[in-house]
């Protein structure tokens, strides 16, 4: 499943002006869910000018209610709720799950998301039926799981598996995991590391997790 990056333009008057406002900071979706009000979004903004982005919250149309939860000099973390964004009842539409956090800057909403083609059709339909600016930034293939190893890599790490290697408690040691191979301990703890490490950058991608 391609992991897709797209920018959206959220339509209405009322997000260009919030946003026009704060052109140099950078702004963080954290979570959102839905309530009997709307929908409850929890964001931070990386931003020396919290008190003026709380003023705006305070006359923003769009914001039915806010709470700061802290405010440095440097950042400002807020939950407000807000009627649900027409992009985001698209995105779920058609069962298009965004990867949080989503960036927000200049106006413009950075979603990441693992999607088939079809799915991201579909959504690129909706958009364009609502006169939702938006751009498909980047659609990246996740690697095919088979040649994710070497063959060498994959012969080991399957014995270890078949033998019991990662069960816990484990039920085959590594030396005698390596007199089954045939290879010194060393070599076999060198394979398995290098083949783990692919294994698990492999899973990080895919959750769209970000590493810093």
């Amino acid at each position: 499943m391609p992991r897709a990056t797209i920018k959206i333009k959220p339509p209405g008057d009322q997000f260009d002006d919030f946003f026009r406002k704060h052109p140099d900071d950078v702004f963080k979706i954290l979570a959102s869910f839905h309530t009997e009000s709307g929908i409850c979004v929890l964001m931070e903004a990386e931003t020396q000018n919290a008190e003026t982005i709380i003023e705006d919250f305070e006359e923003a149309a769009h914001v039915q209610s806010y709470d700061v939860l802290n405010c440095t000099d440097q950042s400002l973390l807020i939950q407000h709720v807000m009627q649900q964004p027409a992009p985001y009842q698209m995105l779920h539409s058609v069962e298009v799950l965004p990867n949080y956090p989503l960036t927000i800057q200049n106006g413009w909403v950075i979603v990441e998301t693992f999607t088939t083609q079809e799915q991201l059709s579909q959504l690129k339909a909706a958009f364009e039926m609502n006169d939702v600016t938006y751009d498909v930034v980047s659609i990246t293939s996740l690697a095919d799981p088979t040649t994710l190893l070497t063959d060498r890599q994959r012969r080991v790490v399957t014995e270890a598996f078949s033998r019991g290697y990662y069960n816990s408690p484990r039920e085959c040691s590594l030396t005698d995991l390596a007199a089954e191979l045939e290879i010194s301990k060393s070599t076999a703890s060198d394979i398995l590391h290098r083949a783990e490490g692919h294994i698990i950058s492999e899973f990080i991608a895919a959750s769209g997790m970000k590493v810093d």
